[in-house]
């Protein structure tokens, strides 16, 4: 996975700084993510935040295939990439030009783990988000996964969803047992990470001020 390489800065001015947060779903990232837009927006700064499956264009055909089980790994993986250089391009490198903060709630990172973990080529992935800019800064926000579990449940009503388990892949027929084994192997991937994309972990064990 380290030999990962972006094209930095590919025909764009950056004056602005582009801040991404990544970890496992119910890590706790979107929380600091609002938090710290919050305070940089209180402080003066001007900052665009932008999700992870959010493009105008591509989000809704996800989440419609998803709401029906029609995704399969691959075509999961093309709608992603789509969605996100869509966003890159109409949203992340114009507010860059104009020198505002962008907070990413999600990048690049994620596809790197969760498209490994669902069995795609990760040699096919790289070169895809070989075409992405590299953050100034990249939040790895770590927690176990027992814990993101429990707070995907609470956020879910009592069950994780279909995707963020992994029962595309998983073979599981229980969707909490399925959560630990996939999301197990995203952290991993993630782990990995740290040491070649220079992702700066934080532990959220703590509350959230902390």
């Amino acid at each position: 996975m380290c030999e990962t390489k972006k094209i930095l800065d590919n025909g764009i001015h950056r004056n602005g700084l582009l801040i991404a947060f990544e970890g496992l779903d119910g890590a706790g990232k979107s929380t600091q993510v609002k938090r710290l837009a919050k305070y940089l927006e209180k402080a003066g700064y001007p900052v665009v935040v932008t999700s992870w499956n959010s493009s105008k264009y591509i989000s809704r055909s996800i989440k419609r295939a998803k709401k029906g089980h029609l995704l399969t790994p691959a075509c999961f993986s093309a709608l992603h990439a789509a969605d996100f250089f869509n966003r890159l391009e109409d949203i992340i490198i114009p507010a860059l030009n104009e020198g505002k903060i962008v907070i990413a709630d999600r990048y690049s990172y994620t596809a790197l783990a969760r498209d490994k973990a669902r069995g795609i080529d990760l040699e096919w992935v790289k070169r895809i988000y070989s075409l992405s800019i590299e953050p100034d800064i990249a939040f790895l926000c770590n927690v176990p996964v027992k814990i993101a579990l429990k707070r995907a449940m609470k956020k879910n009503g009592n069950s994780p969803k279909f995707y963020e388990s992994g029962m595309d892949v998983s073979g599981e027929s229980d969707p909490t047992q399925s959560f630990v084994e996939f999301q197990g192997v995203v952290n991993k991937s993630y782990q990995d990470l740290v040491e070649c994309e220079n992702l700066v972990p934080i532990e959220m064990q703590r509350n959230k001020d902390e």
